[in-house]
């Protein structure tokens, strides 16, 4: 995989134009730095979505460049302020005659690996960051990013602290671990403002930390400078967190009972809600709060249904408005009584009933330290007064 993604990777720089800016090619030569210099780049430009991004650029303990690209909620999202690393690599390379510098990561934020570009604009002062995927080179970043400061500590750091090597996760959630080779993980604490700041660990001990000149973060502790290294990306699970107990209310099926509403780690727009008629797994579906947009993609119940003694299969849901049902209304999510107005279509391969109005009220928040019970027994359903499908 290491070896198609680093060949792919000379390949789209040309295939989207990832060129640093220069459009005066006649009239005017632009000469980009011998090297990309060390350091933290972060937004000044982000055109759309929820997030703004930064990237530092350094050197490991072992003075292996590695290249870091995290994403930061912006003010205005629901997700203000939350950090996540998208991925951290040391599978760089810089080119000087282009003043671009391309990195690859089988591991990232989006759970498939990515390709990443900084390529430095005329002024040599600012680098555009695109991040896509490697296998069909779908941009999932585009930004204009600033040489600065660095302004948080949030990351996984691997160090060697007092002859062990140790992992630390400093988040911004309050529960920040240090956990060494072969040892307990304990829970620690971290402060960071104006440049400096402090990490105490479960027995007391105090180390204080900066940035150096090159982006590195630095710790001294007991009288030593250590360097914290940057965790490098590894595939990662997507986690869905309980949030709500609710019961699901089907045009179809008609009260499904008690089921649980998760929201995913990394993309707070994706939902599910499990279990869902005979589906263990559940239904999923995405809310983009700030538009109000929800979508159903198709997806399997997993009831089998019989009509007049002719089986049909399996019955499927999509959205009314993703599935182009004529006169479709968009779903909707009412805050004040906490109630998803879901309009449907339930379908088999042979054709699809009417349009449903489904609704998934929510009635118990699940504080985020609590585990749902996730073992269920399947429930059995009949079909509520369906009437015979029509063919589309």
């Amino acid at each position: 995989m290491k070896k198609f993604i680093l060949s792919l990777a000379a390949l789209v720089v040309t295939g989207l134009g990832l060129t640093s800016c220069n459009n005066d090619f006649e009239n005017t030569k632009v000469s980009y730095p011998a090297q990309m210099p060390y350091g933290y780049f972060q937004s000044q430009y982000t055109p759309e979505g929820n997030s703004e991004y930064a990237l530092t650029y350094t050197t490991t303990s072992t003075g292996q460049p590695i290249l870091v690209v995290k994403m930061r909620g912006k003010s205005t999202g629901a997700d203000s302020g939350v950090y996540r690393n998208i991925i951290a690599t040391t599978d760089v390379k810089y080119d000087p005659a282009t003043g671009i510098l391309s990195a690859s990561s089988e591991g990232s934020l989006y759970d498939f690996p990515v390709l990443a570009f900084a390529a430095f604009q005329k002024d040599n002062n600012k680098v555009t960051l695109n991040v896509i995927k490697a296998s069909d080179s779908t941009r999932q970043v585009v930004s204009t990013l600033v040489k600065s400061q660095p302004s948080d500590i949030y990351g996984t750091w691997t160090a060697n602290i007092n002859g062990v090597q140790t992992t630390l996760v400093l988040n911004d959630k309050g529960q920040s671990t240090s956990t060494p080779d072969g040892g307990a993980k304990t829970v620690i604490t971290h402060q960071f403002a104006n440049g400096a700041g402090t990490i105490t660990f479960a027995d007391g001990t105090q180390g204080s930390v900066s940035y150096n000149a090159n982006g590195q973060l630095v710790m001294t502790i007991n009288g030593q400078q250590v360097i914290l290294d940057p965790a490098q990306s590894k595939a990662e699970p997507e986690i869905m967190i309980p949030i709500w107990e609710g019961v699901y209310t089907s045009g179809v099926f008609g009260s499904l009972g008690s089921s649980t509403l998760y929201q995913s780690n990394k993309d707070e727009t994706k939902y599910l809600i499990k279990p869902f008629v005979q589906n263990q797994d559940g239904l999923y579906f995405t809310y983009d709060k700030s538009t109000g947009v929800i979508v159903i993609k198709e997806q399997d119940t997993m009831y089998d249904f019989t009509q007049n003694g002719k089986p049909y299969g399996h019955i499927f849901i999509s959205d009314a408005v993703t599935k182009g049902a004529d006169g479709a209304v968009p779903s909707s999510y009412d805050a004040t009584n906490k109630v998803f107005t879901f309009n449907v279509i339930y379908f088999v391969k042979a054709g699809a009933f009417p349009a449903q109005t489904d609704t998934y009220a929510l009635q118990n928040e699940i504080p985020r330290d609590e585990a749902p019970t996730m073992i269920r027994k399947t429930p059995k359903f009949e079909l509520k007064n369906v009437q015979l499908f029509k063919n589309k």
